[in-house]
């Protein structure tokens, strides 16, 4: 009888290649929303005419409960709620800011399972589980922050601001979420921040990072061969890739 041994096309090593890179992007997930969180997600610029002159400001919008205000070259931090912004935009920017730490923790604990994953011969379906679901809610989490602030940032901010009248019967950042407008009103421009834009980023190296994880766990299969036309298919415990032996009959 004659018996081959063929090398798995998945070994070992590739596998423990695919783990740590999942778990840097897990880390690099984490590392960019915690930037994300310390930045402005939407800037609001405008130049009004008033009774006493032009009032004029950049409104820098922070996750969390203040925004950062830059009126003629002085720079100063408010809260929401001193700006007359503490309803549903506080709310907005709190719901940002808390999501987001959820999302820092359940990645950042994706990636250290994922290390340890590799370094461990027990508990691997438990820690697989934790991976796949720490992931899943990030993703969850971090794709509905970012795709609904457009619409709820608008939509948040009250009436009778100041800046929401400089586009009177056009655009206005009351009612949009990026553009401009001049006129005789005044002048303004407002969009996302690089907040949002990190954001957008990470939840590109999440989902990169969650299906790398899933190669991972493909496993590798042994295939037993005996005679011309039976075989016998067993997967190797833990799912970690091994070889593949056939045998047949003289």
């Amino acid at each position: 009888m004659t018996v081959a041994t063929l090398q798995a096309r998945d070994p070992t090593e590739n596998a423990a290649r695919e783990r740590l890179a999942s778990a840097t992007l897990f880390l690099v997930t984490s590392a960019l929303v915690v930037t994300s969180l310390v930045v402005p997600w939407w800037t609001v610029q405008y130049a009004v005419p008033t009774s006493s002159g032009t009032e004029s400001a950049t409104i820098y919008f922070l996750p969390g409960s203040s925004a950062r205000v830059l009126a003629n070259g002085v720079s100063s931090v408010a809260t929401y709620t001193s700006l007359g912004l503490g309803g549903s935009t506080g709310t907005l920017y709190g719901t940002v800011q808390a999501v987001g730490l959820i999302v820092v923790v359940a990645a950042a604990g994706a990636g250290v399972l994922t290390v340890l994953l590799g370094a461990t011969k027990s508990w691997r379906r438990q820690i697989s589980v934790a991976v796949a679901t720490l992931g899943i809610i990030a993703v969850v989490g971090l794709t509905l922050t970012v795709g609904l602030f457009p619409v709820a940032e608008s939509q948040s901010l009250p009436n009778g601001l100041a800046f929401c009248g400089i586009a009177s019967g056009g655009s206005s950042p009351c009612a949009s979420f990026y553009g401009s407008a001049t006129g005789a009103w005044g002048s303004g421009s407002w969009g996302p921040g690089s907040g949002w834009y990190l954001a957008g980023t990470s939840l590109t190296s999440l989902v990169a990072g969650l299906l790398v994880f899933a190669l991972t766990q493909r496993g590798a299969w042994t295939v037993a061969v005996s005679g011309p036309r039976s075989a016998a298919v067993r997967q190797h415990p833990g799912g970690e890739p091994g070889s593949t032996e056939a045998s047949s009959a003289p």
